[in-house]
């Protein structure tokens, strides 16, 4: 006799009604850890860039994306990338970050 495959047994887990379990909370809370781990490093690099370069390589991000590393990196370089990026954009970054809310 032989094992069956993995498609046979979540079929006959649903036939049942047995669902696949949802994510666990500790396994959210290492997946958002990590995530944390990631943004601070990147705002590290871009902590470490002239805030002319850095504002060059934001303006190719998304606007939640450029909140979330503007808001590890410390307000004075944070002001200082925002100067090198259009004005436009920045105030649409400022504005969202008084609200509290990422852009998209």
């Amino acid at each position: 006799m032989h094992a069956p495959d993995a498609k046979s047994v979540v079929a006959a887990a649903k036939a049942v009604g047995v669902e696949r379990p949802k994510t666990s909370a500790a396994a959210k809370a290492v997946t958002d850890s990590i995530v944390d781990a990631s943004e601070r490093r990147i705002a590290k690099v871009f902590t470490a860039m002239d805030a002319k370069q850095a504002a060059k390589v934001l303006e190719h991000m998304t606007d939640a994306d450029v909140q979330v590393i503007l808001g590890y990196v410390g307000p004075k370089q944070a002001a200082a990338i925002m100067v090198q990026l259009p004005p436009e954009r920045a105030a649409k970054l400022g504005k969202a970050a008084m609200l509290g809310s990422p852009t998209r």
